[in-house]
């Protein structure tokens, strides 16, 4: 289960992944997001339904 990705193939599968009708593009909530956590002594609670991305979003600011 999951891709193994070929230097080669990277390009072909990114634009196959995005034109599918459920991908969802994370850029702008990233941008909002780092300022946020880059605070000194501030918290910050993600809150979403389950299965809805909160872990892999963490790991693209982590």
């Amino acid at each position: 289960m999951g891709y193994y990705l070929n230097p080669d193939d990277i390009i072909d599968i990114y634009k196959r992944e995005t034109m599918k009708p459920y991908f969802v593009d994370k850029t702008e909530f990233l941008a909002e997001l780092i300022p946020l956590v880059e605070q000194q002594g501030s918290y910050l609670s993600v809150t979403r339904p389950r299965r809805f991305g909160k872990s892999v979003t963490a790991a693209m600011i982590g």
